[in-house]
């Protein structure tokens, strides 16, 4: 027996609860007798709450009602409304749990909402699951069969399948069964020296079959055998992957792949091994895998040739997860006011950004962090720090940005394996015009110079610096080298002065 909790309703001094017990089982029929009740009682003494109502309850999915009458009176003493037996059928495991549920609608008054209850059933045992002392055998051999059933009182059918031929082993047979396998199934496989049987396990209370489970039996032909292998073994090379995620992933590991296990027969040699992965193969026995391209479910394929032309493949799967470096996208940078409105001549720094990770099912978070530096200097300053774990989109807003001077404003995502970013410029405060003690600004906050213009630049006269005219193609370029000095002009001429030691006076003479 078993019952719920109490449950609430709407007068705060009565409760409820849901009674379930098993009456009996059947095995053969797969079922339980089940009674189920529900009571009712006052959590106070010297009261009685009375009236017509009905008392509803979903037993497995269907629902069912009780009346009340006046004459049952609802007091501190539990009382039941509800009462059904019935058969709850089980699954074909022979494990059920039931589900139960129930309300009241009272006219004292007295109702409640809908309350659930799981009372999980006595498992009931079902068909025998067979093993055996060997998964290998020759022809001619004998292999003991198991049938480990879960009742004492059940019999079995064991029965075969080799080669599309099918047979009865045995009957009424208990716990164990010694097999011979007959010697006559090598004709079955003319073109092959080993194959796969099912054995299968009919299990029977009384005349009732229960249900049906199986089991392999390889056999092998004690002559002429083509090469076999066990498996191909797998495992990563970059440790880092194996250290931080535990599984392969796509653009981050590379495998140590080796057939093992692989042997000729009767002198036969192995002349050669192959693995295919990914695309791509290897002429083989032991290699290490390029770097994973593919995601999902990958297939590794190994295959042995001996001596006699004979071929031998097994595949595997491997689960590769998906992975790309973090990405950076939709990145606006620009000067706000303190609440992230749009300020051209404010001293905040507004951050926009999406970032793409990939999580590697919770083990590759990130960190963002936004960095900053005056123009032209060396030195960044961290302005902000988040640890993500999956994808992101956001904005920050940043101080400490100075009208008066121009920023590089770095975001950068730095997950367990890649780091990535991006650069972005912040200028200083955007005005018509500004001065300074030594010099003015033009389109821009003034930084340096006599004067700093920000924008583009028209101008109809010429253009002198330093007293030299600026062609209007271009500049006129004045360097030297260890031969001499050179003008350059934007259109191609250049004319050279060499240098030239004169004798006697240990000066230098330019043509």
């Amino acid at each position: 027996m078993a019952t719920s909790g109490y449950f609430d309703t709407s007068n705060p001094r009565i409760v409820y609860w849901i009674e379930a017990f098993i009456n009996s089982q059947s095995t053969s029929g797969n079922y339980s007798n089940v009674t189920v009740r529900v009571w009712f009682k006052r959590t106070n003494s010297g009261y009685q709450t009375w009236g017509t109502g009905t008392v509803y309850c979903k037993i497995n999915g269907t629902q069912y009602t009780s009346n009340v009458t006046p004459d049952q009176k609802i007091t501190s003493t539990p009382i039941k409304l509800f009462e059904k037996t019935l058969n709850i059928y089980h699954n074909s495991d022979g494990t059920k749990n039931l589900a139960l549920s129930a309300k009241i609608s009272h006219n004292a008054p007295l109702n409640s909402d809908w309350h659930s209850w799981n009372y999980t059933l006595t498992t009931i045992p079902r068909a025998s699951v067979p093993t055996m002392d060997k998964s290998t055998v020759e022809y001619g051999q004998s292999v003991m069969i198991y049938t480990n059933p879960a009742s004492s009182s059940f019999k079995h059918t064991l029965r075969y399948n080799w080669n599309g031929r099918t047979g009865t082993i045995a009957s009424n047979v208990g716990s164990s069964y010694t097999w011979t396998i007959p010697t006559s199934f090598m004709n079955y496989i003319p073109n092959s020296t080993s194959t796969t049987g099912t054995i299968y396990c009919d299990t029977y209370s009384g005349s009732t079959k229960i249900g049906t489970k199986s089991i392999t039996l390889k056999t092998t032909v004690p002559s002429n055998v083509k090469p076999t292998f066990s498996t191909v073994t797998h495992n990563e090379v970059v440790s880092t992957v194996s250290t931080i995620v535990g599984q392969y992933v796509k653009n981050l590991s590379k495998l140590n792949l080796s057939i093992t296990g692989a042997s000729g027969a009767y002198n036969s040699t192995i002349k050669s091994y192959q693995i295919t992965v990914d695309g791509k193969t290897y002429n083989s026995q032991s290699t290490v895998s390029e770097t994973l391209q593919s995601s999902g479910t990958l297939t590794i394929t190994g295959k042995v040739t001996d001596s006699r032309g004979r071929s031998y493949s097994k595949s595997i799967t491997i689960n590769v997860l998906n992975y790309e470096p973090p990405s950076i996208t939709n990145l606006a940078v620009k000067r706000t006011s303190s609440d992230g409105s749009e300020n051209l001549v404010g001293e905040y720094a507004s951050v926009s950004q999406n970032i793409t990770l990939y999580d590697l099912n919770g083990k590759n978070a990130a960190t963002i962090k936004i960095k900053s530096k005056l123009k032209n200097n060396q030195l960044w300053e961290t302005k902000y720090t988040k640890t993500i774990t999956n994808d992101y989109e956001g904005t920050v807003v940043l101080n400490g940005f100075d009208i008066d001077k121009s920023y590089n404003i770095m975001i950068q995502v730095e997950d367990q394996f890649n780091i990535s970013s991006v650069v972005f410029d912040l200028s200083t405060g955007v005005v018509p015009l500004s001065w300074s003690k030594t010099g003015i600004g033009v389109g821009k906050v003034w930084e340096r110079g006599t004067a700093d213009i920000g924008g583009d630049t028209y101008i109809d006269g010429d253009l002198y610096i330093q007293n030299y005219l600026s062609w209007h193609d271009g500049n006129v370029l004045f360097d030297s080298n260890s031969n001499g000095s050179y003008i350059r002009f934007p259109n191609g001429v250049q004319i050279c002065f060499m240098r030239r030691q004169t004798s006697g006076n240990g000066g230098t003479t330019y043509i």
